[in-house]
């Protein structure tokens, strides 16, 4: 449910649906390249796919519910 506060926070900055969908790819990108760098860095296990793909798919739920229901 990140990508609900996400986009609440984005919210406060923009009106526009499309803006806050934009932004939070780039949020998001930026959230999964860490979480693999630290990873990595750390010489524990990368993130498999699943959990990549998981966390994207949740991260624009969360904002697409806080468009319908909230704004």
């Amino acid at each position: 449910m990140g990508g609900f506060f996400v986009a609440m926070f984005l919210s406060n900055f923009t009106d526009s649906a499309i803006l806050i969908f934009v932004e939070l790819v780039a949020v998001t990108f930026l959230w999964e390249f860490a979480e693999y760098s630290i990873a990595r860095f750390r010489k524990n296990t990368a993130p498999g796919w699943k959990d990549t793909i998981l966390d994207i798919f949740l991260n624009f739920l969360g904002a697409a519910i806080f468009i319908l229901f909230i704004k």
